[in-house]
């Protein structure tokens, strides 16, 4: 007869408490331990997807009957909004970062030409909105801008020389401190004695007559006591 192993043999204790000494004594099983056993055995079948990663803690914690399946859901949860949470912040900060971007790139399509100086005043030339390549027909607006980078305070005109591939809907002048709007004297914006330091504009608006090459302005400044033009610059766009 083929003899079972010790380890699986309860001790029948003798009539005076002793056990026998070949075998090994077990207490006896309670009956509130069968459930944890069987749901053990089928441990990681029955666990979702997600928790079959988990340590050998949370098998270890089936055994000893210490296994809290709510306490395992609320943690499930909490971890899915932690997620959420996580998920909803980097969402944010990656349209936030985004949208700085696009701010830059917008800012950065625009830059106004180096500014040209001569005769103690520089003079820039930009369209608004940074607009590069346009159409027949479509409306432009050029803006030059003079700034006083000597001494004294001449009268410095902002003429509009030349254009090209466009006609001239209307001009506006922006001169003094506050930045009032006067109208012009033709093609002249007249803003009379500028000080070291300020600025007036000339601004230009256009409607596109060509249909291919580019619409190019070309505005220069002249000095009203000495006749001495300059400095000029261009600014084109695409058709």
């Amino acid at each position: 007869m083929k003899r079972a192993h010790p380890r699986r043999l309860t001790a029948a204790p003798a009539a005076d408490g002793a056990v026998h000494p070949g075998w090994t004594a077990r207490a006896p099983r309670k009956s509130s331990d069968a459930p944890t056993r069987g749901f053990a055995r089928y441990f990681v079948a029955l666990l979702p997807q997600s928790q079959r990663h988990r340590p050998l803690a949370l098998l270890v914690s089936l055994y000893d009957g210490s296994y809290d399946p709510a306490a395992e859901e609320d943690s499930l949860i909490q971890g899915r909004l932690i997620m959420r949470r996580f998920i909803l912040v980097l969402t944010m900060g990656i349209v936030a970062g985004l949208a700085f971007a696009g701010t830059t790139l917008v800012t950065s399509a625009a830059p106004q030409a180096p500014g040209i100086t001569a005769n103690g005043f520089s003079l820039t030339g930009s369209t608004a909105g940074g607009v590069k390549l346009a159409a027949y027909g479509d409306p432009l607006t050029f803006v030059f801008t003079e700034v006083n980078v000597g001494s004294g305070s001449p009268s410095e005109d902002l003429v509009l020389e030349s254009l090209t591939n466009a006609s001239v809907a209307s001009i506006s002048c922006v001169v003094g401190t506050n930045h009032a709007l006067i109208n012009p004297d033709g093609n002249f914006c007249e803003p009379g004695p500028v000080s070291h330091g300020q600025k007036a504009s000339s601004v230009i608006n256009a409607s596109i007559t060509g249909t291919s090459g580019s619409v190019t302005v070309r505005v220069c400044l002249s000095n009203e006591g000495t006749g001495v033009v300059g400095p000029c610059t261009n600014v084109s766009v695409t058709i």
